[in-house]
């Protein structure tokens, strides 16, 4: 069977509920549940229709039959909202073993302790980014396009330093699989602070998944070196000096 792949202008972004489909063209967007999420991981990585029933029914105790359902009805959805790429007509080869997407939890925070007072605006900036995180991408990038104003860029070294103390201070953030969470309340907290990180989303094909992080002059931040083959999608860097100064236009800066 074909591979299933998605079409060049869709794109995809992790979020805590499970996945949205971003189509570029269109502007159109879909959240997909977990169950949704799951499916096409599976199909991404080059399983087939069958092979992901089965790790449905494997991960989340059900009929075979129920399980099959669901992924017949997750593949007619994007069919009809033309979503998946039409068949090559020399098929790829299938990846023989894909693995599965690994967590991209926080690294290994640099050295030294953060105040007390450094803690609780971590803290607080973490919770803020909290409800954000599960906004609609549009919405996130509304709300730090207005936050970044006045905000001079941030250094590595303030971008790190707000990255250590917001890991340090929320075991949330610091969980696996909650780089949304944490590069929001890190782009918060350095905007608290008067400066402003790149927030970044992207995703990668091989192996699939999608990734947050924050960014300084395109170097990523705390990140891992198996978490830096990300294509971004979406950023919303510091604004230039000299917008900085006077009112701001539309929203630019990678959108």
């Amino acid at each position: 069977m074909t591979r299933i792949a998605l079409r060049t202008q869709v794109t995809c972004v992790a979020t805590q509920e499970g996945m949205v489909l971003l189509d570029e063209r269109s502007g159109r967007y879909w959240q997909l549940n977990t169950t949704g999420t799951l499916i096409l991981r599976h199909l991404l990585h080059g399983e087939t229709p069958r092979q992901a029933a089965a790790a449905l029914a494997h991960r989340y105790p059900a009929a075979a039959a129920r399980a099959a359902e669901d992924v017949d009805q997750l593949l007619s959805t994007l069919r009809e909202r033309r979503l998946l790429a039409d068949p090559p007509e020399t098929p790829p080869a299938p990846n023989p073993s894909p693995s599965p997407d690994p967590d991209p939890g926080a690294t290994l925070p640099p050295p030294g302790r953060i105040t007390p007072a450094h803690r609780v605006l971590a803290v607080l900036c973490a919770a803020v980014a909290a409800p954000l995180a599960r906004a609609r991408p549009r919405h996130i990038r509304a709300v730090l396009h207005l936050l970044r104003r006045g905000a001079a860029p941030a250094t590595p070294e303030q971008t790190a330093a707000a990255r250590h103390a917001v890991v340090t201070a929320s075991a949330r953030c610091a969980a696996a699989r909650s780089c949304l969470h944490r590069s929001l309340a890190t782009t918060l907290l350095c905007r608290a602070h008067g400066t402003w990180p790149t927030w970044c989303t992207g995703v990668r094909t091989e192996p699939f998944g999608a990734h947050a992080w924050v960014a300084v002059d395109g170097e990523p931040i705390g990140e891992p070196a198996h978490e830096r083959g990300y294509t971004t999608i979406i950023s919303v860097p510091p604004l230039s000096r000299d917008r900085r100064r006077g009112p701001e236009g539309p929203p630019g800066g990678g959108w």
